[in-house]
């Protein structure tokens, strides 16, 4: 057995002699008194129409914070610590801090959380060292000052602060081990399972036997590793998991980062040939998989059940692609139904369903942040739509920054963190968690038919007047799978114009407003509407009207708008509203 480290009765000793700082005295490690939540079950929310379930704004700093759904917790990662709270209420549970110190890399598994720190002086990093923590209650469960670098994708760390959670497979963390070394850390014991050194890749990049501790060749989990070789090469390997048997491995020239990545042993190459289609490795290192002539990454891989999904980007004629592909037989399907152009970072694959966060609105439309939930063992897609704006009307419409998306247990979980334009550092996350209060269909609509949709030329009867007043209605708007005849209309006259753009329709006002209130600058109308918004553009307006969104939008010639005039106007529009 390699490395065995202080777990168990061996901490408790220790910290009563007060010799292990980071796990006893030296941490502030605080766990609440409630019992830890169960875990979240492996299932997502069917498409609905969703309601915020709870809101919380973790204190991170002014660094960008990482977020995990790990045994029942959402945790949250900064530069100072974890914090955890209950993913069904969002309640606090516990929190893990190393004063005078700071994270640098982790990562999780299905129990067990693996924590790297070190103590910075100056611009020198002193210190680093490493402790395992228990995902339910946050207790500290052993502790290694060893300087272990959690790996991500095979490789260092991420450079993002904090970092991503790095690699781990059956319960074992992988780690850079010194310079040319990978060891596999038993994530609940501080176990040294395996390691592979550089002497254990021969001068011609073949493998030799690697050092194994306490684990067998299960022919299960699979870890992604770059070793260096003694020859200008490298060789990017599959390693088991639980034994650090090389499974399969393949050269790569040194100096270069393969760009590969794996998910459910199988791996992705998307620097094989220049500008070339993608390859997928089976978790044996054969090619189960080369992407269509005319298709390239940039390329996501997901999990799928006991399937991976692969996104590719096309090129001139040819359409970007999902496809769905079984590992063990290589058996290949397309997802023809799918709604996405390519796969994301706001894109979660939870079972068989593919869930995303995006635009499935012709031209931009939807004023809410649209969901396209995809069934992709039977090519079907459903839309729904999360009480949260997609777009913020300050000047140009803009995409609302998102930080992360997740889903578990019949719920959906979003963290935005945006960026303070005059400090230019990140504000403190809010992390909101939604589930589905009703699922009448239209879903994309969130239960309202097309058909209840106000007229966007009926609310500007009246409004310009004059004897050459001519309308312009605009045409129809797909949202998801639903199509709304018209969305638009402009009523135009010698020395006025106006246009009003229908954005949304709620079940009810109440839902309206909420939508509306998420949007900077919401408040207090002063022309009879429930709720007003100016915004930069000059003589636009924007209104929420009963359960409707609509922005209003004025040009004049020859000062044909004075401010008498065109709060006439816009009361107008209220009242033709109000009627509809």
């Amino acid at each position: 057995m390699l490395g065995m480290r202080k777990t168990g009765l061996i901490v408790a000793i220790l910290c009563c002699l007060g010799l292990l700082a980071s796990a006893c005295g030296g941490a502030d490690f605080e766990s609440g008194t409630a019992p830890a939540p169960k875990p979240l079950p492996d299932r997502g929310p069917v498409a609905g129409s969703y309601q915020q379930d709870w809101q919380i704004e973790p204190e991170t700093g002014t660094e960008r914070a990482g977020f995990q759904l790990i045994a029942g917790h959402l945790v949250v990662a900064s530069k100072t610590g974890l914090r955890a709270y209950d993913a069904r209420t969002g309640k606090p549970t516990w929190h893990y801090r190393e004063p005078g110190r700071q994270l640098w890399s982790w990562a999780t598994t299905d129990d067990a959380i693996v924590y790297g720190s070190y103590r910075e002086e100056g611009d020198q990093i002193h210190d680093r060292q490493m402790t395992g923590l228990d995902a339910r209650t946050g207790e500290p469960l052993w502790d290694a000052a060893e300087e272990w670098q959690v790996m991500s994708d095979g490789r260092g760390g991420s450079s993002s602060s904090p970092p991503e959670p790095g690699d781990a497979a059956a319960g074992t963390v992988l780690v850079q081990d010194g310079p040319l070394a990978r060891a596999g850390i038993d994530a609940r014991t501080g176990d040294v399972r395996w390691r592979i050194e550089q002497g254990d890749v021969t001068d011609e990049c073949a493998v030799g036997k690697p050092s194994t501790g306490n684990g067998d060749s299960s022919g299960g989990k699979l870890l992604l590793a770059e070793l260096s070789c003694k020859v200008p090469d490298q060789i990017l390997a599959g390693i088991d998991a639980e034994s650090g048997e090389i499974r399969w491995h393949r050269p790569i020239p040194r100096f270069s980062a393969s760009g590969a990545v794996m998910r459910g042993g199988v791996t992705l190459l998307d620097d094989v040939r220049e500008d070339g289609p993608p390859v997928l490795l089976g978790p044996d290192g054969s090619e189960i998989f080369t992407g269509p002539d005319g298709t390239s990454c940039s390329c996501e891989l997901r999990e799928a059940g006991e399937d991976v999904l692969l996104s590719y980007r096309g090129e001139g004629e040819v359409e970007p692609g999902l496809v769905r592909i079984d590992p063990r037989s290589g058996d290949v399907r397309e997802v023809s139904n799918w709604p996405g152009r390519s796969l994301s970072e706001e894109s979660v694959t939870v079972g068989d369903s593919l869930y995303e966060l995006g635009d499935t609105a012709s031209g931009g439309q939807a004023l809410p942040m649209m969901l396209s939930v995809t069934d992709t063992a039977k090519d079907q897609a459903k839309f729904a739509h999360l009480p949260r704006t997609g777009v913020q009307p300050t000047g140009d419409l803009g995409q609302v920054q998102q930080s992360w998306f997740g889903v578990a247990g019949d719920r959906l979980y979003l963290a935005e963190q945006p960026v303070d334009p005059e400090t230019e550092s990140n504000k403190p996350p809010t992390i909101r968690a939604y589930s589905v209060a009703d699922a009448t269909e239209p879903t994309a609509l969130g239960g309202v038919q097309p058909s209840d949709w106000p007229d966007p030329c009926a609310a500007l009867a009246g409004v310009v007047r004059g004897e050459d007043v001519s309308t312009e209605p605009g045409g129809s708007v797909d949202i998801g799978d639903v199509t709304i005849p018209a969305v638009q209309c402009r009523s135009i006259s010698e020395l006025r114009s106006v246009e009003l753009q229908v954005w949304w329709m709620s079940g009810d006002a109440k839902q309206a407003r909420q939508l509306f209130d998420h949007m900077d600058g919401a408040g207090k109308s002063t022309v009879g509407a429930d709720r007003e918004l100016t915004t930069d553009e000059p003589d636009q307006v924007w209104l929420q009207v009963g359960p409707a969104i609509v922005s209003v939008g004025m040009d004049a010639l020859d000062s044909g708008f004075s401010t008498k005039t065109r709060e006439q106007a816009l009361r107008k529009i209220v009242s033709n509203l109000r009627k509809s």
